[in-house]
């Protein structure tokens, strides 16, 4: 062996120690994932004027769809959405919200995030529900704005935290 090809072999050695160190400190922290999980949520939610009416592709579909578990609880100070509802619904309602309004645009505030139990994530936050609602040959509809505290429960599933559960209530 050359020194050339043990400086070579020193290198690529280093660089994967690196590349696992980093990979190890950086890698599976599920406070991260649960708060990605939320601003992928407030993503697809939101719909911008300028969106097509076609709406959210089929991929956006399935990965809203795969961001909610079994069954969903909702409880609150929400009548029109207090309930229980499967993933598939959970879709259908925010296909039906992107066509009934031109623009809709969800925000959430500062997210705590507690693990009261290993599989279990409690989220507590404000959301910010902004939207116009569609008027047909009209510039604009009428707008609603709607402000909620909020707790959600996510659980780890098979490696993906989905949402089980959300409390809203009036600030």
């Amino acid at each position: 062996m050359t020194a050339r090809s043990v400086r070579q072999s020193y290198l690529l050695a280093a660089v994967l120690v690196a590349v696992v160190a980093i990979w190890w400190l950086l890698g599976d922290d599920p406070e991260a994932r649960v708060r990605q999980a939320h601003a992928e949520l407030a993503d697809l939610v939101s719909r911008t004027q300028d969106q097509s009416d076609a709406g959210l592709s089929v991929l956006q579909l399935r990965r809203l769809e795969a961001m909610f578990a079994a069954s969903l609880s909702v409880s609150g100070d929400a009548d029109n959405l207090v309930g229980n509802y499967s993933p598939q619904e959970i879709v259908a309602l925010v296909v039906r919200a992107h066509s009934a309004f031109d623009r809709v645009e969800l925000r959430f505030g500062e997210i705590t995030v507690e693990f009261p139990e290993e599989a279990l994530a409690v989220a507590r936050f404000s959301a910010s529900l902004d939207a116009v609602e569609t008027a047909g040959d009209e510039v604009s509809g009428d707008a609603v704005t709607e402000t909620r505290a909020v707790e959600s429960r996510m659980r780890d599933i098979d490696g993906e935290w989905q949402f089980v559960s959300f409390t809203l209530t009036r600030p």
